[in-house]
């Protein structure tokens, strides 16, 4: 590999590895946003119509044929241990009932969610306190979004260190 694109797919790592969290971290509460900027950066949140919901397994769009917004891996976690989603896609929780947490998702997009096969009644709701930004989670399920771990800092040092010698 030459110089010149070592160095490229170096900048192309770091920036990945620097811009990427603060992306994903994006997604505000739509409270928190002066009046008509809650389009593109809020969140949208669901909750089934029933308490105590269990075998959750797929969320999806019913307006689209291009994929599913979850897909569940075991017991849905509670609320306080799932971070925010990542744009354009949802996380499931629970607090008695299944919480749906949606970031940056067209506003046509109509979440259907099912369990155990069957559909499951879902119905507008208040957003459900997630865990805390730059929290750790404790729960083995859902996205850490937490800042930059050990390793990452020393990929971005190494990176640094070999473009500055020019190695």
């Amino acid at each position: 590999m030459a110089k010149s694109d070592f160095r490229d797919a170096s900048s192309l790592l770091l920036l990945q590895t620097l811009l990427l969290p603060s992306l994903i971290a994006a997604c505000t509460l739509p409270d928190s946003l002066p009046d008509g900027e809650a389009s593109q950066t809020s969140l949208s949140c669901f909750r089934s119509t029933k308490p105590n919901v269990r075998n959750v397994d797929l969320l999806y769009d019913a307006n689209s044929d291009e994929g599913r917004l979850w897909v569940g891996n075991g017991p849905t976690p509670h609320c306080s241990s799932t971070s925010k989603p990542a744009p354009s896609s949802c996380e499931v929780c629970s607090v008695e009932f299944v919480h749906v947490v949606c970031c940056r998702l067209p506003k046509s997009t109509m979440p259907v969610m099912e369990g155990a096969g069957r559909p499951i009644d879902l119905v507008q709701s208040e957003c459900p306190q997630l865990l805390a930004e730059g929290a750790k989670q404790h729960s083995g399920t859902g996205n850490h979004s937490g800042g930059p771990r050990w390793w990452q800092l020393l990929l971005i040092f190494s990176t640094f260190l070999i473009i500055i010698t020019g190695r």
